[in-house]
């Protein structure tokens, strides 16, 4: 908390220095999968950059903020790591497990010790719905598979198990041929 309020106190004191923020217009992502939307900023003096930024979903808000203490965001998502942001001037935000809901514009605000607060244009995030025939087709896959290697199982077994009775019952001399056999079963 005591950073936040140095960087309003400096952000309201601006030297010469100037803060702009780059995000790409549109991302698409697919229902399920994984998405990382990137920020960058650039400032006009050398050396690291001492800061922070946020990301809000739609509107810049409190109640907007994008992060995992958020109940549809817990869990999800993956920032990137400092050096990015110090050297690189780069900020990411990863969201895994994308929802339908996820849809809309990600603002990137970044506030720089000394250059003041910039608010990016956003990233508009567009989901496509995921089609259920992927998700389920493994297990009916799987289910069929089960099923024909039981049948297989269970004929085999019975025709075996007809077969020793056969032979059990006195006609040892004479096997019945497997026809014969199927023909008994059904």
């Amino acid at each position: 908390m005591a950073w936040k309020l140095l960087f309003i106190f400096f952000s309201a004191c601006p030297d010469s220095s100037s803060l702009s923020i780059f995000q790409p217009p549109q991302i698409q992502a697919q229902e399920g999968g994984s998405v990382s939307l990137s920020c960058l900023f650039n400032i006009s003096q050398e050396g690291p950059a001492i800061g922070f930024a946020t990301w809000y979903l739609d509107v810049v808000a409190p109640d907007r903020e994008v992060n995992n203490k958020t109940l549809e965001f817990r869990g999800r998502l993956e920032g990137s790591d400092q050096s990015q942001f110090l050297w690189d001037r780069l900020i990411e935000l990863r969201i895994r497990d994308i929802r339908v809901s996820d849809a809309g514009l990600y603002l990137c605000v970044v506030e720089i010790l000394g250059s003041g607060t910039g608010t990016g244009e956003g990233t508009r995030l567009v989901v496509k719905e995921g089609s259920p025939w992927p998700k389920v087709f493994p297990l009916f896959l799987r289910a069929a598979l089960y099923i024909f290697s039981l049948a297989f199982v269970v004929i085999g077994t019975t025709l075996y198990y007809k077969r020793q009775v056969a032979i059990t019952k006195g006609h040892q001399s004479t096997l019945l041929p497997l026809s014969q056999c199927l023909e008994n079963e059904f």
